[in-house]
């Protein structure tokens, strides 16, 4: 068949939708012509239509080539270029992605659905000035666009030019401003006149509550906490509106809220003595007497002082002054459920366990395995799994117990339903990270209450008799670090859901660097100031290295720790600092295991991450710190006799990790690792610890 017969069935069949068949007969045809401007084109439109990004791609790469002062060609390649980096992007290719709407903008500079992509979705890989020119650029065009006005306006709220970010405000009007996506920006810059206007519009105060949570918190990031000022008043005030005042929560967001990443430490000390203030103003606030005059709803003390843990000290007098307050909040408005039932039914021993994590995640994969521990033929075993968020891992976990609980209701019917059960023994995995357990566990729901490591730091509950927790990983005087009493259990405490063993990709494939490749797999609120000098060192150590980090959806978390770092190292270093955005748990394993050393954190190590580090085959150099979050890497090591990765402090920490580069010691053999995190003795601690709390109570 010759080229004119194949370009013309390429072109009946476009015209019939049968793009599929255009594109084979389109190629085929430029087999013979490989430059013909006609078939290019065709192929290049019917793999638009097919959404076949690499052959749309590569064909009006060739049209560019041949035509490159074409208007309609270059826009043309700025669209596929565009549309196949949201395909990369969906794919996990971030980096590919980032390159892909680059170049579409340099083909077409005001291409708005590239520059969008590039600003949104580019989080830690554009810098927020480059964000806010991008966004400038389409609201310029395209002034009714409201998610790039959403997207601007938060931008330069968190850069700084509040006067900006509050004229962009202007020209929308209130019931915009009142929508549910828009709440938190409102909050955090609106002038409360107009504040106040917008929540008459749309008084759904729980909402304006959560929305005002939200904003409190990037304010505390950002460093204004003085703008709150604005927030708690209006949100107080309007709480005459609807039937549950919002007074409560917004009193524990104004009094309890901090940064997530610190720009230094003298703002970890500075917001710890706020923290302290604001407990002592939410007791003094707060007693009995006007607690008994709020709404009777747990869910008003949703809250959960998470970032404390992440500043480094000894958070234990703070954590037992708010959870004696939290208990006798949670008494006060659910008396009926301030002590256990007097009597118990009769029956087998009834066990519970309770999480807000039981889907694929790092809760779900540390402890998915005690629910078979002790969900035994002799006790009566129930677990409970907090909603909405229900997947596939979800659905396994209930079909392999017997008595499987979606609590997808309010948490005061999740408080009923869990008292009813009238149970032996309650379990909380993890408490902090999921603020809705924290009434759920400052109750007496059942006769004993232990909680684990799934965030190893105490309550300060003392409705809590019990913590779980891994006994290589405390410290010697671990006992006084807990306000319960501390349980110790064997090796890794648990038998750990080992992901697949990654892919071994090229750096090329990865996009990443040649060359020495350092991670640091941590999530950024985990990276305290007193990182910033290892980080420096190594560097300077090492001038052919690169570090990479991991940065979140939060801009305002990633564009803190980069000024941060760029302060610390100077622009000649901070060049060598990678971001890469958060991925799925493949592409992050992949990513692990391309690269040359894990550096670990100091104050909390890693947990998660060690273990599939050391699944990756990646070796890791820690140092143990003062507390069990920041050993837990020690321990693994340890237990897989690899104690040279673990150096004695910060300093020695820089020059293992150089040591280490020049020399790469093997990481632990892959059946050493599957024996440590897979071996029984943890789970049969656990069930001989339950049996004797069992004992006494029945």
């Amino acid at each position: 068949m010759d080229f004119q017969q194949l370009l013309s069935r390429a072109q009946q069949a476009y015209a019939q939708g049968r793009y599929a068949d255009c594109i084979a007969q389109a190629q085929s045809a430029l087999r013979l012509h490989a430059d013909d401007l006609a078939a290019l084109a065709l192929l290049a439109n019917s793999a638009m239509q097919a959404q076949d990004g690499a052959v749309a791609v590569e064909a009006l790469l060739r049209l560019h080539e041949l035509q490159p002062k074409n208007v309609g060609i270059a826009r043309s390649f700025s669209r596929a270029l565009n549309r196949r980096g949201h395909q990369r992007a969906e794919a996990d290719e971030i980096l590919g992605a980032v390159a892909d709407w680059r170049a579409a903008l340099e083909l077409w500079p005001d291409n708005p659905e590239a520059a969008f992509n590039l600003a949104s979705r580019g989080c830690g890989l554009v810098a927020d000035d480059e964000a806010i020119g991008l966004l400038q650029a389409i609201l310029q065009q395209h002034p009714d666009d409201l998610s790039a006005r959403r997207l601007l306006v938060t931008c330069l709220r968190d850069s700084g030019p509040i006067d900006a970010a509050r004229a962009l405000l202007e020209p929308l009007p209130d019931s915009q401003l009142a929508a549910p996506d828009w709440r938190a920006l409102t909050l955090s810059i609106a002038e409360p006149a107009r504040l106040a206007r917008c929540i008459a519009l749309a008084p759904a105060l729980p909402d304006w509550t959560e929305a005002a949570q939200s904003a409190l918190a990037s304010l505390a990031t950002a460093q204004r906490e003085g703008s709150a000022t604005a927030i708690v008043p209006v949100l107080a005030g309007a709480g005459e509106i609807g039937a549950q005042a919002p007074s409560l929560r917004m009193a524990l967001a104004a009094c309890l809220s901090l940064p997530s990443v610190h720009p230094d430490a003298d703002s970890i000390a500075a917001s710890r003595v706020r923290f302290a203030k604001g407990l002592a103003q939410l007791d003094a606030e707060f007693d009995a007497a006007r607690l008994r005059r709020c709404a009777p709803r747990l869910s008003q003390l949703n809250w959960s002082n998470f970032l404390l843990a992440y500043q480094g000290e000894d958070d234990l007098e703070l954590q037992a002054r708010y959870g004696d307050w939290l208990h006798r909040a949670a008494c006060t408005l659910r008396p009926d459920l301030a002590e256990p039932a007097t009597r118990r039914r009769p029956g087998p021993p009834r066990i519970g366990l309770l999480s807000g994590h039981w889907y694929r995640s790092t809760v779900g994969s540390y402890f998915s395995s005690w629910i078979a521990a002790l969900d035994r033929a002799e006790w009566d075993t129930h677990v409970f799994a907090l909603g909405p968020r229900f997947d596939d891992y979800t659905d396994q976990l209930d079909a392999r117990c017997r008595r499987f609980h979606r609590l997808d209701g309010e948490i005061d019917e999740a408080a009923e339903r869990l008292r009813a059960a009238d149970l032996d023994l309650l379990i909380y995995p993890e408490l902090g990270m999921d603020t809705r357990l924290m009434p759920l566990a400052a109750l007496r729901l059942a006769r004993q209450q232990w909680l684990a490591w799934g965030h190893p730091v105490s309550s300060g509950l003392p409705s809590m008799d019990g913590f779980l927790s891994c006994a290589d990983m405390e410290p010697d005087d671990a006992d006084a670090h807990y306000r319960e009493k501390l349980l110790r259990l064997p090796g890794l405490g648990t038998r750990y859901d080992l992901p697949a063993v990654p892919l071994r990709r090229t750096r090329a494939e990865l996009g990443l660097p040649s060359g020495p490749l350092v991670m640091v797999p941590q999530s950024l609120f985990k990276i305290h100031p007193d990182n910033d000098h290892v980080v420096h060192q190594l560097l300077d150590r090492r001038p052919d290295a690169h570090l990479l980090f991991f940065c979140g959806d939060a801009r305002l978390e990633t564009r803190v720790l980069r000024e941060r770092l760029e302060r610390r190292l100077g622009a000649v270093l901070a060049r060598r600092i990678l971001w890469h955005p958060m991925t799925s748990r493949e592409r992050f394993l992949e990513l692990l295991a391309s690269a040359d050393l894990m550096l670990d954190t100091l104050h909390w190590s890693g947990g998660n991450s060690s273990l599939d580090a050391l699944r990756a085959g990646l070796p890791i150099v820690t140092t143990p710190s003062r507390f069990m979050r920041g050993r837990q890497s020690t321990a693994m090591l340890r237990s897989l006799d690899c104690t040279q990765s673990i150096a004695a402090d910060g300093e020695a920490l820089v020059a293992l990790a150089d040591e280490v580069l020049l020399n790469p010691a093997p990481p632990p053999r892959p059946d050493a690792v599957e024996g440590y995190a897979l071996a029984d003795e943890p789970l049969q601690a656990l069930a001989a610890l339950a049996h004797r709390a069992i004992a006494g109570v029945v």
